[in-house]
């Protein structure tokens, strides 16, 4: 598992994470070790202190996945396992908890995720098999999930999206 220094500073190299957080926490999840392995880790960042901390692991290790927050909860959705996956986990970002959500309807690495504090959407992805063009809405008050409207095009994988007003993605 990733590890710190003295100073909360991550100290293992690490990729194809996930990040989100609200306005006091920033955590990083589903990550890959430089040898390859998926980690189950949590590496949580504090902004008013500018230090980071090991948060509450993941339940199981992955990578590759998408990842959004409203104020309280971040959802950490898809990723690799060895192969694509559906979990999805909801990080309490104020207790530094974790609980597993709705599952997403299609498994998928690699989404781009994006939303606003009342749902987050997980768009395209890795099957296994295929690059996929779909999406799903995930609500936080409720833990559903439905299909979204779809992207144009084809299939995507490795997307990015983040949104600061209400709706607009």
């Amino acid at each position: 598992f990733p590890s710190h220094d003295m100073s909360g500073n991550l100290t293992a190299q690490i990729s194809n994470m996930s990040g989100s957080g609200n306005a006091q926490i920033g955590i990083f999840a589903g990550q890959q070790a430089s040898g390859g392995s998926a980690l189950s880790s949590v590496d949580k960042y504090t902004y008013s202190s500018d230090t980071s901390s090991a948060g509450t692991a993941l339940s199981v290790a992955k990578f590759g996945c998408g990842a959004h927050s409203n104020k309280s909860i971040s959802i950490i959705a898809g990723g690799w396992l060895p192969n694509a996956t559906d979990v999805v986990e909801k990080y309490n970002l104020q207790t530094d908890s974790r609980t597993l959500g709705t599952s997403l309807g299609t498994k998928r690495s690699s989404p781009g995720s994006g939303g606003n504090e009342i749902a987050c959407i997980f768009a395209c992805g890795y099957t296994n098999v295929t690059f996929v063009n779909t999406s799903e809405k995930y609500v936080f008050s409720s833990d559903s999930r439905t299909n979204a409207t779809t992207l144009t095009g084809s299939g995507r994988n490795s997307l990015t999206g983040s949104s600061s007003q209400p709706g607009h993605l």
